[in-house]
C-alpha cells in the first residue's frame, strides 16, 4: 500500500461510565467522538451544519421525513428528470430517502454504543440532533452550565498527586464551560441580550490562577507574592509567569513545610525547656534597654552608632537573634529569624548540657527563673567597651 493511500483510522473513545464524569473528561470524549464519526463521509449530512443536522425522534416514524433541497444527491436526481420520467424520478427519490434514513440510523447507533448502556435507549430513540445528545448527556452527568450548576465549580478540589498544571487547566475549563453564550439574557442588566459569546477577561484569567493556588494550598498565594512579586511589574501579570510558578510549586511547598517543621520543633523545645524560654525573654528585654540608650545619644541615625557603624544592639531591639546560626555562617535572614532557644541545631543533649552548666556554676538555681546579665554580654556583634561607655554617658546625663 502506498503512503498516499494509507489512512490512519482514529479509534473510538472509551464509552462513558455510569457516573463520575467531569467537564474535562466529557470534553475529551466529545472531541474524540466527533473526530471518530467524521471518518465516515456519509456522516457529514447529520453533523452540525449538515443538511440533515435535525431529525425526528423515532416515535414519529421515519426520522427524515423528506429529502432536503440542498441534498447534492437529490439535485443530481432532479437533473435526470426528463430521462427518468415522473415515475422513475419518484422511485429514485424514494430510494435516496430510504438510504438517508439508514445512514442516520447507523450514525445514531454508532454514537449510542459509546454512551453508557443506561443512556443507550434515550439516545437511540429520543435524540433529534447531535447537539441534543450532548445536552442530554451533560444534564445526566450534572455538567450543565446554567443556573445553580455554576456552583459546581466550588466542588472542583485539588487531589493529591494531580499535576499542578493539569489541575489549573481543569479548573480553568470549568469556568470556560460556564461562560454565557450569544443570545443569553442577563437579568441583572435589565434583561440585556448578549450579542456575542462571553470571553475570559485578563483580570478573570489572573483571578483563576490565584484561586487555583489557594485550592492547591492556602499558603501558596503569599509564597508566590514573596518569590515572584518582583517580576510582576508594568504589563507583566500573574498569567504571564503562570507556567514558571506552577512548575515550581513543589519546591515552594517543600520550603513552606520545612519552615513549619522548624517552628513546630522549636515550640516543643520551648515547652520542654522553660530555662531556654526565660533566656530569650531576658535577652529581648536587655536588648530593648540597650537600644533605647543608643538612640538617646547624640544625633546618630537609627540603627547606627556615633561612628557610623551598624548598631547591632539597635537591630536586636526589633529582631530575634540566634548565636549558633550566626557562628555557623548562616545569613542574616536565618540567624535573625529566631532565638537560640528556637534553633533546630540544638539537640536535647545540648539543652540539658547548657542547663547543667548554669546550675553547676551557680549562675541560676534549679527553681529560680532569674538569669544573670552576663549571659548577654557575649552576643556576637556587641562591643563591651562601647557598652560601658554608653552606660557612663547615660549616667552623666
Amino acid at each position: 500500500m502506498s503512503a498516499l493511500n494509507y489512512v490512519l483510522p482514529l479509534k473510538a473513545p472509551t464509552p462513558l461510565p455510569a457516573s463520575g464524569v467531569d467537564t474535562v473528561t466529557f470534553k475529551v470524549w466529545k472531541n474524540t467522538l466527533i473526530a471518530h464519526i467524521q471518518q465516515d463521509t456519509n456522516h457529514h449530512h447529520f453533523m452540525p451544519g449538515g443538511v440533515y443536522e435535525q431529525w425526528r425522534a423515532a416515535d414519529y416514524g421515519a426520522r427524515i421525513e423528506r429529502l432536503h433541497n440542498a441534498d447534492s444527491d437529490r439535485q443530481t436526481i432532479d437533473g435526470k428528470l426528463e430521462r427518468l420520467g415522473q415515475a422513475g424520478h419518484a422511485a429514485e427519490l424514494a430510494r435516496l430517502l430510504a438510504l438517508r434514513n439508514a445512514q442516520l440510523s447507523k450514525y445514531i447507533t454508532h454514537i449510542a454504543t459509546l454512551c453508557h448502556h443506561t443512556e443507550n435507549d434515550d439516545v437511540t430513540n429520543s435524540s433529534t440532533s447531535l447537539n441534543w445528545i450532548f445536552d442530554y448527556l451533560k444534564k445526566h452527568y450534572g455538567l450543565e452550565t446554567k443556573g445553580a450548576n455554576f456552583m459546581n465549580i466550588a466542588d472542583h478540589c485539588f487531589k493529591a498527586g494531580t499535576p499542578y498544571q493539569t489541575y489549573y487547566k481543569q479548573y480553568r475549563a470549568s469556568f470556560i464551560d460556564n461562560l454565557r453564550k450569544r443570545g443569553d439574557v442577563v437579568k441583572y442588566r435589565n434583561d440585556f441580550v448578549l450579542t456575542e459569546d462571553e470571553k475570559l477577561s485578563p483580570s478573570f484569567e489572573n483571578a483563576i490562577i490565584l484561586w487555583s493556588l489557594e485550592k492547591i494550598d492556602p499558603r501558596l498565594p503569599a509564597k508566590v507574592k514573596k518569590s515572584y512579586g518582583h517580576q510582576m511589574h508594568g504589563d507583566i501579570t500573574l498569567k504571564d509567569i503562570q507556567p514558571v510558578v506552577f512548575d515550581n510549586i513543589s519546591l515552594m511547598l517543600e520550603e513552606l513545610d520545612q519552615i513549619q517543621t522548624v517552628k513546630s520543633f522549636s515550640a516543643e523545645i520551648l515547652e520542654e525547656n522553660p530555662l531556654i524560654n526565660a533566656v530569650n525573654v531576658k535577652n529581648r528585654q536587655r536588648s530593648n534597654f540597650r537600644g533605647s540608650i543608643s538612640r538617646g545619644r547624640g544625633n546618630a541615625r537609627p540603627g547606627f552608632n556615633n561612628r557610623g557603624a551598624i548598631n547591632t544592639r539597635s537591630s536586636l531591639s526589633s529582631s530575634k537573634f540566634c548565636r549558633i546560626c550566626n557562628l555557623a555562617g548562616s545569613g542574616p535572614q536565618i540567624y535573625l529569624s529566631h532565638e537560640i532557644g528556637e534553633c533546630g541545631r540544638l539537640s536535647q543533649r545540648d539543652l540539658d548540657s547548657i542547663k547543667n552548666a548554669l546550675v553547676l556554676n551557680g549562675l541560676v538555681n534549679v527553681t529560680d527563673d532569674a538569669l544573670p546579665d552576663t549571659s548577654y554580654s557575649s552576643q556576637p556583634g556587641w562591643d563591651d567597651h562601647e557598652e560601658d561607655q554608653s552606660l557612663n554617658d547615660h549616667n552623666q546625663d
